[in-house]
């Protein structure tokens, strides 16, 4: 996907010229999705990735398997 269709459609409807025209497009629209999703990510609108107790399976683990005899 990417660049590439554009990069086409721009050769393909108006020449070599505007392939670089196409190209530029393209990084600009991808710029700005780019943008809106590095917007909600920082906003904390993209949801939480990581769990409320980040090393709570590692404190199990660890209560577990080295408890004191």
């Amino acid at each position: 996907m990417g660049t590439v269709p554009l990069v086409l459609a721009g050769a393909s409807l108006f020449g070599v010229p505007d392939v670089l025209i196409g190209q530029a497009l393209a990084g600009v629209i991808f710029a700005g999705i780019a943008t809106v999703m590095v917007r909600r990510m920082m906003d904390g609108e993209a949801g939480c990735a990581t769990p409320a107790e980040p090393f709570e399976r590692q404190a199990r683990l660890m209560s577990l398997m080295h408890r004191r005899r």
